[in-house]
């Protein structure tokens, strides 16, 4: 496999963190770019076109301020002129961070209504595209602790769909982290997965992270259906409270046979922590 050159606006840097193939001659990738202060980011949006990476001119809403900042964390759609981006929008001005969606029609990328409430503080870390008038959005919202969030797009408008989390069992931290069309279920950390019944979202197995080390935290960054198989796949990292090093991370990746619901297992997989700390 050869190295492709991807390009970056000139004079900042650059970090891509979704990706949607849509054919061989055309993919889709989102992301940011911003200074060297890591300030004042913005969108970044890049084309396939089966030869060569391209930036796509995109929108970033929020400019002016000094801790504006635009990102863009994933990307899905259901065909060449219907893409959905995702990701958070932080507004100096209006003093809330926003869910930043933007949409392709096939010709301009254009921001949609965010369904975030003026002052609060809600981020998108994963998307799906179902059909037109059906998109899923996973992600995370601080109040007084950090809480899931899912919000739903209708054809029409996005909304915010209640979530479960475990705040109220004690538990700090509920983030979704992923999210899959065929179902569809989320996956995250602490609720995970979740799962929609057509009328609401319901927690199928509460605290995965109990399966883990029981020295460690885990956490899971992606799902992955497979309808044939029956099979569902969470991946993410686990971090080690032990050792040398408290903060190094080892991968996790978790297996759940959905033939019969029984249960999440962990599955071996390569260890590249064991070659190095990370700084």
């Amino acid at each position: 496999m050869a190295l492709i050159h991807v390009p970056q606006p000139a004079g900042q840097q650059a970090v891509l963190s979704g990706v949607d193939d849509l054919a061989p001659d055309n993919a889709w990738a989102v992301g940011e770019s911003f200074s060297g202060s890591g300030q004042n980011g913005l969108t970044l949006i890049e084309h396939w076109n089966g030869t060569a990476w391209s930036i796509v001119p995109s929108p970033s809403p929020a400019v002016g301020a000094g801790g504006d900042s635009n990102v863009l964390t994933s990307i899905s759609g259901t065909g060449s002129d219907d893409l959905w981006a995702a990701g958070s929008e932080n507004n100096e001005n209006t003093a809330t961070l926003s869910v930043l969606l933007e949409h392709w029609d096939g010709t301009a990328w254009t921001v949609a209504t965010s369904p975030t409430p003026m002052f609060a503080s809600q981020i998108a870390t994963a998307i799906t595209a179902i059909s037109p008038d059906d998109v899923w959005v996973v992600g995370e919202q601080f109040t007084d602790s950090m809480r899931t969030l899912a919000a739903h797009w209708d054809g029409t408008a996005w909304s915010i769909v209640r979530t479960p989390d475990l705040s109220s069992a004690g538990t700090p931290q509920n983030q979704l982290t992923g999210v899959s069309a065929a179902g569809p279920t989320m996956s995250g950390r602490r609720v995970s997965p979740t799962t929609w019944t057509n009328t609401t979202w319901t927690c199928v197995h509460p605290a995965l992270e109990r399966h883990d080390v029981a020295a460690g935290q885990s956490a899971e960054h992606g799902l992955r259906w497979e309808p044939a198989q029956r099979h569902r796949r969470a991946v993410g990292d686990r971090r080690l409270d032990s050792g040398p090093d408290p903060g190094e991370r080892r991968g996790a990746p978790h297996h759940h046979r959905a033939v019969n619901g029984s249960a999440w297992k962990i599955v071996a997989s390569p260890d590249p922590g064991s070659l190095g700390n990370w700084s």
